[in-house]
């Protein structure tokens, strides 16, 4: 004869139990890296920023007091979210070779992420402007 069951088995409950623990962990392991992308993401959104005020900043000194700045404000601390992080800027001005009074401006910014150090550029080319009546 037959019997009736009425329940689960314990090796259906276990085999179910282990299915539904890989999936959570799968699922926990992606919303990590997806923190961790946008930290990435936010990070570099304020190094664009930083970078791009610098060369604004190069560009206004040239222009107003026809000079050109050998170095750049210092470290830029900047709380995003929970964690601050220090930006590093860093500055190469060179000339052109075969033109005169025209300079490529290279900026770079570093900051860390966790373990890895990461790296911005950004690049300028800046004409010697003339002041107004000089």
């Amino acid at each position: 004869m037959l019997r009736k069951q009425d329940g689960f088995t314990f090796i259906e409950i276990m085999v179910t139990l282990i299915i539904l623990s890989v999936g959570l962990v799968a699922i926990l392991k992606s919303f990590i890296i997806s923190v961790d992308q946008m930290r990435h993401l936010t990070n570099r959104l304020y190094a664009t920023t930083i970078l791009d005020n610098q060369i604004s900043s190069v560009e206004r000194t040239l222009k107003v007091d026809n000079i050109l700045p050998l170095s750049l404000e210092p470290i830029e601390r900047i709380s995003t979210g929970a964690k601050k992080v220090i930006f590093q800027p860093d500055i190469k001005i060179s000339e052109i070779q075969d033109y005169v009074e025209i300079f490529q401006l290279d900026v770079h910014l570093t900051w860390m992420e966790g373990q890895k150090q990461r790296r911005l550029t950004r690049s300028a080319y800046l004409e010697n402007f003339k002041k107004e009546g000089g």
